[in-house]
């Protein structure tokens, strides 16, 4: 079976009894294990622990973080006092601007 992931990529734990006391949040693909005839399993790392874990591919989920990105300055853009004018997003467009109860109503 071909490996999905690759060294340095972005994921998260699929959530589930086995990783119940797993950090929350990013880890960081460190190197995928020797194929052991079942299914692809990987050395993985977060930030928030100090050793790494060995988990299955099934167990990953793919983080698309140019979209989190985007997101976090889609949010910033959408404060009362943000200037979205001088946001611009790596696909060249500008953030939506999110109305707030300061805004007029029109």
């Amino acid at each position: 079976m071909t490996p999905q992931f690759q060294i340095g990529q972005t994921v998260r734990l699929a959530r589930g009894l086995p990783y119940r006391n797993a950090a929350d949040g990013d880890y960081t693909i460190v190197r995928p294990l020797p194929d052991n005839g079942g299914e692809p399993q990987y050395r993985i790392k977060s930030d928030r622990e100090p050793h790494e874990r060995v988990v299955k591919e099934g167990n990953l989920i793919k983080v698309d973080v140019a979209h989190d990105e985007r997101e976090a300055l889609r949010m910033l853009a959408g404060r009362p006092n943000g200037n979205s004018e001088s946001i611009v997003l790596d696909d060249g467009t500008q953030p939506a601007r999110r109305a707030s109860r300061c805004d007029p109503v029109a």
